[in-house]
């Protein structure tokens, strides 16, 4: 009995700590004759989109600019605003469209948690070396994108952050490739200036979320969104294995007072 109390403890544990591993993957579409993002996200297993910023709040890509060029060290992306959802607080996914990307170079996702302030205009900038990147370490390999295509970037594990209501976060790509140099990436952002009440575009000094010049801000000061979808679902309920695990810990531990 006791063989297979702690065996059944061991499997748990393996369990809690495979679900806890973090990861990021990649899923691509082309924008074709779609102006708008997908109901649901493009792997079909992370979420629904819970909240999009794509021109002036339509679902047209119409009359959008090309923006990006950033090179290595440089961090750049979009503050938003959480409200919640419907559809859940777990982001489990967000997509950005694309016009091109460097496919050498290694990028690494980026999401921080700004607490309660509003970050929506030019004069509202953070310093990122503030605040810890919750998607920890892990980095990704952009593909060899056209123009106009959906990236999507799917999360699990760890990755899969509960946003808190009412809580400001920046999101984006930092280019942590210190092999090349020049430009990287380029994206399609509103045209013209869009006032935004969720939040604003940023970019970094060439030291990233380690930048300590707050050198954040609007392009051309003032709001000019990138078109994102974020997508988010349900925080999990306890899982079947996590509680059995939890009472094999228990009644070992009864074994061994026993035993005692």
């Amino acid at each position: 009995m006791k063989n297979r109390i702690t065996t059944l403890a061991i499997i748990s544990t393996l369990a809690l700590a495979a679900s806890s591993y973090g990861s990021v993957t990649l899923s691509t579409a082309a924008v074709g004759s779609s102006t708008a993002f997908s109901a649901s996200s493009l792997s079909g297993l992370n979420g629904n989109l819970s909240f999009s910023d794509i021109g002036s709040g339509g679902a047209s890509i119409g009359g959008a600019q090309v923006q990006g060029g950033f090179g290595t060290g440089v961090a750049w992306g979009e503050v938003f605003n959480w409200a919640g959802s419907a559809n859940g607080d777990v982001l489990s996914a967000y997509s950005m469209i694309l016009v091109g990307a460097n496919p050498s170079r290694t990028y690494q996702p980026v999401l921080l948690d700004l607490g309660t302030s509003i970050y929506n205009g030019f004069a509202t900038p953070f310093n990122p070396s503030l605040h810890p990147n919750l998607l920890g370490s892990s980095t990704v390999t952009l593909p060899n994108v056209g123009a106009n295509t959906f990236l999507e970037f799917d999360l699990s594990g760890s990755d899969a952050v509960t946003l808190t209501v009412g809580h400001s976060y920046a999101f984006g790509l930092w280019n942590v490739d210190a092999s090349t140099v020049g430009t990287d990436v380029y994206f399609l952002r509103a045209a013209g200036v869009v006032a935004d009440p969720n939040g604003m575009p940023f970019y970094t000094g060439a030291n990233g979320i380690n930048d300590t010049s707050a050198q954040c801000s609007g392009w051309g000061g003032s709001a000019r969104n990138i078109l994102v979808g974020l997508y988010t679902t349900p925080v999990p309920e306890p899982s079947t294995m996590t509680l059995l695990g939890l009472g094999a810990l228990a009644g070992l531990g009864y074994l061994r007072r026993r035993k005692a």
